[in-house]
């Protein structure tokens, strides 16, 4: 049961860290075309 908990939180973890750069790109690219992000429900 602890391993299970460990997977989850270390996949938690990197969906987290993955997600903060992809939205700032994604900021970046709607900026350059002079548009908001579609998906900002953040």
């Amino acid at each position: 049961m602890t391993e299970l908990v460990e997977v989850a939180a270390l996949l938690v973890a990197v969906t987290v860290v993955r997600a903060v750069p992809v939205a700032e790109v994604w900021k970046l690219h709607a900026r350059r075309f002079g548009g908001a992000a579609p998906v900002d429900s953040q």
